[in-house]
């Protein structure tokens, strides 16, 4: 099997779509001799800052000497992405191996009565049986969707982090924050301890109240552990920062004055797994923050034109990139090359994006979870600021378009799907 039909073989498993249950990937671990009960983990829930807090928890942790492999989701450009070995994407041969086995145990299990294994669940039990075999002294493993039954939720981590929560696959996990908190606290282990980014009171209620219920030692940023924004620029995000120990002044690498929450959890996270016996050096916990790189978060990709990438996907994350471009980058206008998933608030996120807009071309996101939003609804959105807007559907032509609209010393900011971002990357990384 060469590595295109392996994709071409999970690629046809996006037909299950999704299902919120642990049944099958329980009945896979079990046929692979439960490779996830080999894990060494860290445990990453949360609406957004998942992927940038695993990015900087894995390179505190590669700067103090420790060995690590992660599991992320979704890719921007290669699956290979998604499962990384001491900062470096998984070998094809390995993965193509690993998914043999894994398709071994779908033939036994595909027609059982819990259904067809997912393409998610596929990905993960190849995940679990890469990092269980490689070893490394700490495996990052990302929830991928909810909490309580997503599938990664079969681990007994060392630590769980739970990044901001905001309200996002509603139609999934519930109507408000607290529904949401509640799946979310799903992944609170019995007296396994709990890093806490910063909530809103009630889903902070939520989360404390389960952690209580489940005698889980908790480390609340804001409270455990301390920090002061100093700056947010270009060149970095700066902060003062004191847990266990004082760190200083650091520089976090990821831009965006939200990636010091981010940065402070997995600090939180970091001094817990040190009484676990994973010490680290003040000085590892400043190298990893300064090196972390976590592609299409607010990332540069070009100069000449100015070009950024961001993955924000949900009115949450879209509020955050509003907050960060005029205060990175300095000035007050942006274009914006934008598609939005269908099964988004396109309305709301167009809104907040409207008073930062000159311009916008709008487009179809590629290979989503769901249908693409129809350009004529993103251009719709807009209608109300009176921004000019421009329907491109096919990405590679509204990228082009949206470059050779944008005026000399200008400012394009690609954003509204991880999809449309990756494809983006992908056709910038070949010009």
């Amino acid at each position: 099997m060469t590595y295109q039909e392996m994709l071409s073989y999970l690629d046809g498993l996006g037909r299950f779509g999704m299902k919120l249950t642990l049944d099958r990937i329980r009945a896979l671990l079990d046929l692979l001799d439960h490779p996830e009960e080999r894990l060494r983990a860290v445990h990453i829930a949360g609406t957004n800052g998942k992927g940038s807090t695993v990015a900087l928890l894995d390179a505190i942790l590669q700067a103090g000497g420790y060995t690590t492999g992660r599991w992320t989701s979704p890719h921007l450009v290669d699956f290979r992405e998604r499962i990384v070995l001491g900062g470096q994407p998984i070998a094809p041969e390995l993965l193509i191996e690993a998914f043999a086995r894994v398709w071994a145990a779908v033939e036994q299990i595909k027609n059982d009565p819990a259904g067809h294994p997912t393409q998610f669940e596929v990905g993960t039990a190849m995940a679990f049986l890469l990092l269980a075999e490689a070893g490394p002294d700490l495996s990052l493993i990302e929830v991928g969707l909810g909490g309580r039954h997503d599938t990664t939720n079969v681990i007994n981590p060392l630590v769980t982090i739970i990044t901001h929560l905001a309200l996002d696959h509603t139609d999934r996990l519930g109507p408000d924050l607290t529904s949401i908190a509640m799946e979310k606290a799903g992944t609170i282990k019995p007296g396994r301890p709990v890093a806490i980014a910063p909530q809103e009171p009630e889903a902070l209620a939520v989360l404390l109240a389960e952690a209580d219920r489940q005698g889980a030692p908790v480390s609340l940023v804001g409270r455990d552990l301390v920090y002061r924004l100093d700056e947010a620029s270009a060149a970095g995000t700066y902060c003062s920062m004191r847990g266990a120990r004082d760190y200083g002044r650091v520089r976090v690498n990821l831009l965006g004055a939200h990636q010091a929450d981010n940065a402070a959890a997995a600090v939180a996270a970091a001094e817990i797994l040190a009484g676990q016996g994973y010490p680290l050096a003040p000085e590892a916990i400043g190298r990893g923050l300064d090196k972390a790189v976590w592609p299409g978060r607010l990332e540069i990709v070009s100069h000449e034109p100015l070009v950024v990438l961001d993955g924000a996907h949900n009115p949450d994350g879209i509020r955050a990139l509003a907050r960060a471009l005029p205060e990175v980058f300095r000035r007050e206008r942006f274009d914006f090359l934008l598609g939005i998933l269908d099964n988004r608030p396109v309305e709301e996120m167009a809104a907040q994006l409207a008073p930062l807009a000159r311009r916008v071309v709008v487009t179809t996101v590629p290979g989503g979870t769901a249908p693409s939003a129809e350009v004529s609804r993103l251009a719709s959105a807009f209608g109300p600021s009176g921004i000019l807007v421009e329907s491109v559907p096919d990405p590679a032509a509204a990228l082009e378009r949206a470059l050779d609209s944008l005026p000399a010393g200008g400012m394009l900011c690609v954003c509204g799907s991880l999809y449309l971002v990756g494809t983006i990357r992908g056709l910038l990384r070949m010009t």
